[in-house]
């Protein structure tokens, strides 16, 4: 309770210095609290409260007024950081910073913090910041070099020895996989691929250009930002990276040697886990089930015998059948966009596996921005139908411009054949919307998620959300090989919403 003794003006503004952060990262938030303009009588015994989110650690000995290290108090139980400011007088104001480390729990999360400005005479006043996206950052570190001669930059991309969010050891032969991809890549599809400078073994760092004018599409599709070139441009880089390295079209002695280099177990461990295994039998206890959808994820995941068959039918291939040199983990935030196209980032999960497999999470992905759209803005009906024809357009161009790339490159006789290439490219597909209802499960369920998925706070909105893209998801896995195409799916989805 408060008692009012004149006029105050309370206010709190709070940032952090950086707007995306790993795991183990540290964050410095800066809380400016004054009595500002209008006052005319202090604020008595003014107090800066800050709750630390779960997902955060705070520095001790971290807090700073004014430039100078100052009391506190931070209890460990309630996470209550509590800094006494005294006094405020008219048109006064000090400023607080303090330190968090990032952990594990915020990984694929973006966190938000509010501080609080209390007094003897004022009501509680907040001050929320923008919040922080912690992701995109679990097994490497990327840094951009600049010149300050001529204001030149590059990226800097250097592989980390443990996976961040567990703290699994990594081999870091990853990151001279991920640099001999770049460079194949750019010499099957020149105009998506970052140049790639300079790659030291040594250092486990590759050197390569600034693409800093593009922005990440995951983000991008997020603010609504639907770049009517994006079904053109991501199925012709499908399409010109993937078959080239099939046998079908390299000498098959040279494709072999191709596959024992570009031997991934470590990273191809993960995705058999998070991806193939835990969405449906969660061994490892590490799924993460929104509170209310249990029952649903039991019924429809874990005891769901007929999803289990055919799920287990696409890990076997994905273990199994080396069909071509995949990026791996081609998902929207490693796919950056502008007006005028797109580049393609961070292939160290690559390896060669099925075709379908970088195709379906492309697509899979897609839904996330779409079913986002749709519960949270239902009103927004231009971005969710632009999302609709970029999901239609990707999964019908993509399956036109195979079908013209093995025509082009493909000469052994026996696969010339009548019949062959349809059901080869068929089985492609088929693949592709099999891998895509696979991507779509482990991003909701799973412990790596998106950003449209964990925005979302509401329980009444998330929920329903999750529970259609779940079955968007089963969807796509057991009708894979019925001759979906872009409208069989899209359509699909439209009777989940309905």
């Amino acid at each position: 309770m408060y008692v009012k003794k004149g006029d105050t003006a309370p206010y709190v503004t709070k940032t952090a210095d950086k707007e995306t952060a790993n795991v183990g990262d540290k964050i410095t938030y800066t809380v400016k609290v004054g009595n500002g303009d209008g006052a005319v009588y202090e604020i008595e015994n003014a107090e800066m409260v800050d709750t630390i989110p779960a997902e955060f650690d705070f520095v001790d000995g971290s807090v700073q007024v004014d430039g100078k290290s100052y009391p506190y108090s931070y209890d460990n139980t309630s996470r209550k950081l509590s800094v006494q400011i005294g006094n405020l007088k008219p048109n006064a104001a000090r400023t607080v910073t303090f330190a968090v480390t990032v952990n594990k729990s915020a990984y694929g999360k973006t966190v938000h913090n509010t501080a609080l400005l209390s007094g003897d005479n004022i009501k509680d006043t907040e001050g929320k910041d923008k919040g922080v996206e912690i992701g995109d950052g679990n097994i490497n570190y990327v840094f951009q070099v600049r010149s300050r001669r001529d204001g030149r930059s590059v990226i800097v991309k250097q592989a980390d020895k443990l996976l961040r969010s567990s703290g699994r050891p990594l081999d870091l032969y990853r990151n001279k996989i991920e640099a001999e991809t770049l460079m194949l890549e750019a010499r099957l599809a020149p105009k998506f691929i970052p140049e790639v400078y300079h790659y030291d073994e040594t250092m486990a760092a590759l050197s390569m250009e600034d693409i800093s004018a593009y922005k990440n599409l995951r983000k991008e599709l997020a603010a609504g930002r639907v770049y009517g070139h994006l079904s053109e441009n991501l199925s012709d880089f499908l399409a010109q990276s993937l078959l080239p390295t099939t046998d079908l079209v390299m000498d098959r002695q040279e494709k072999k040697k191709q596959v024992r280099f570009f031997t991934n177990p470590e990273l191809c461990d993960i995705t058999e886990d998070l991806v193939l295994t835990e969405p449906y039998w969660n061994y490892k206890g590490r799924n993460i089930v929104t509170p209310g959808n249990e029952d649903f994820v039991r019924t429809f995941l874990y005891e769901n015998d007929a999803l289990h068959r055919e799920v287990g039918r696409l890990r076997n291939g994905f273990m199994n059948n080396a069909q071509a040199l995949l990026h791996g983990d081609l998902h929207t935030g490693s796919i950056f966009a502008n007006e005028q196209g797109v580049k393609v980032i961070d292939p160290e999960f690559a390896f060669y596996g099925p075709m379908g497999y970088d195709i379906g999470n492309v697509i899979g992905n897609l839904f996330f921005s779409w079913a986002n759209r749709c519960f949270t803005a239902p009103q927004d009906t231009a971005a969710a139908r632009a999302l609709e024809d970029t999901i239609r357009g990707v999964c019908d161009l993509t399956a036109e411009k195979l079908t013209a790339r093995y025509d082009e490159l493909v000469t052994f006789p026996l696969y010339r054949a009548e019949g062959f290439c349809r059901a080869y490219l068929d089985g492609v597909m088929a693949d592709s919307y099999g891998y895509a209802g696979t991507e779509i499960i482990r991003r909701v369920v799973g412990d790596s998620k998106v950003m449209e998925v964990t925005s979302v706070t509401d329980p009444d909105i998330r929920i329903p959300m999750e529970r259609a893209l779940i079955k968007m998801g089963i969807f796509l896995i057991r009708e894979r090989e019925s001759g979906l195409n872009g409208s069989a799916v899209t359509r699909a989805f439209r009777g989940i919403l309905a």
